[in-house]
């Protein structure tokens, strides 16, 4: 009976098939775990690129705040030079008038005739002028 397998044989292909079915068994539990593994990958890089994102968004509305800031601080000291400038103007015209003051004060105290002024008299002219008497 050329037909008939040995029942070793039958054995073997029946251990084969076992093999085979828990080989699959096993592919599918590695290749699950792998899947799960790269799943895991994923959602930390997902999560990294997510606190970038914050931090990033940080860094701008830093800067934008810092911009603001020197801004505010150029502004004021525009302001402070403008003030600056503008007393150091106004103490100049006030030392001008001073002096222009000061200029007609002495022409108006002058003596209040030639004669006087040639006679070296200092006298402030208080009425009408007489001729200075010679000594």
């Amino acid at each position: 009976m050329a037909a008939e397998q040995p029942e070793s044989h039958q054995l073997s292909t029946t251990s084969q098939l076992s093999a085979t079915s828990s080989n699959g068994i096993l592919q599918a539990k590695l290749a699950r775990r792998k899947l799960q593994q790269d799943v895991e990958l994923l959602s930390n890089r997902v999560e990294r690129l997510r606190q970038e994102e914050r931090k990033a968004k940080q860094k701008v509305v830093e800067t934008r705040l810092r911009g603001q800031e020197i801004s505010a601080l150029q502004k004021r000291n525009e302001q402070a030079s403008t003030a600056k400038a503008l007393a150091k103007r106004m103490e100049e015209d006030q030392r001008t008038r001073e002096i222009q003051q000061a200029r007609t004060t002495r022409f108006t105290s002058a003596p209040a005739c030639a004669a006087h002024a040639r006679a070296g008299c200092a006298r402030p002219a208080s009425g009408p002028c007489s001729p200075p008497t010679a000594r």
